[in-house]
């Protein structure tokens, strides 16, 4: 993917799975450098990469994750980004069971790839520090 050079607007939701496609599981961990909490994968770093998308784990790590820990005593969310044409979407927290939402952001401008539903899992690592890895599904 990164060999094509394109724009991550210009990426369509195909291209970025098959991207992802070998990520099954990581050989690195990142902490996110404004909290302890959260660590992401080697997928989801690829994916910020092509993306540009460093936001996205900004935003889950420093606006939802606070909110979840706060509210909810689940051990394990969904997260779905949904882009349109025009480049406006919104990422969408869930229990993972049910579509229903816990969180919701809207994006009154985005570059990432237009994609319909694409998931991320937040799954807790350690609840007695409420530490959460952020990771694509098929490193779930």
């Amino acid at each position: 993917m990164k060999d094509t050079m394109l724009p991550p607007e210009k990426i369509t939701g195909g291209q970025l799975r098959y991207a992802l496609r070998g990520f099954t599981c990581t050989e690195n961990w990142y902490r996110h450098p404004l909290t302890k909490r959260l660590v992401y994968t080697d997928g989801v770093r690829h994916l910020a990469q092509i993306c540009e998308s460093y936001w996205l784990i900004d935003l889950i790590a420093l606006q939802f994750l606070p909110e979840l820990i706060k509210t909810s005593n689940d051990w394990f969310y969904s997260v779905r980004i949904n882009v349109s044409d025009h480049q406006t979407g919104v990422v969408i927290v869930t229990d993972g069971n049910s579509k229903k939402p816990i969180l919701t952001e809207r994006l009154s401008y985005t570059t990432f790839p237009k994609v319909k539903n694409f998931m991320l899992f937040v799954e807790s690592m350690d609840n007695e520090n409420n530490t959460f890895c952020l990771l694509l599904p098929s490193e779930h």
